[in-house]
């Protein structure tokens, strides 16, 4: 099996041709291309229920970010345990991830399972800008 252009067994496993790796390890040639084949969605999730836009704003990948919300990913997707992309970008300190998604209607009140919101996610690893940004559209 090849997965963009390589045949060792590291990268042609389904696990490295996924979206959420390409997404997690911050290839947006590789997220466009699994889009663009129809292989996988941007809404598609992994067995662990976490979307690429999870891994992006983890990463704080905006070029992913935006690509992917261009393909209409839902940036309310929740994990299992209820985080949705903004809970990652806050709790990694992506300023600019999380004015991406806010832009695009992300919901700075949504509690995961723990009843915590981004702003208690940012508070909790000592993020004040993104608290200071979450305030500005009403956490």
């Amino acid at each position: 099996m090849s997965c963009g252009g390589h045949e060792h067994s590291e990268f042609a496993s389904p696990l490295a041709c996924s979206i959420w790796r390409a997404a997690q390890t911050q290839q947006l040639a590789r997220v466009k291309e699994i889009i663009e084949k129809g292989t996988q969605s941007a809404n598609s999730k992994d067995e662990s229920g976490y979307s690429a836009l999870h891994y992006a704003a983890r990463t704080g990948n905006n070029s992913i970010v935006n690509y992917l919300i261009s393909k209409n990913a839902q940036v309310n997707v929740a994990t299992p345990g209820g985080d949705t992309p903004l809970h990652r970008a806050a709790y990694m300190g992506h300023e600019s991830t999380c004015e991406i998604l806010l832009n695009h209607k992300a919901d700075p009140n949504k509690k995961n399972s723990d009843n915590q919101t981004p702003l208690h996610r940012a508070e909790a690893n000592n993020k004040p800008q993104i608290l200071e940004l979450l305030i500005k559209y009403n956490a």
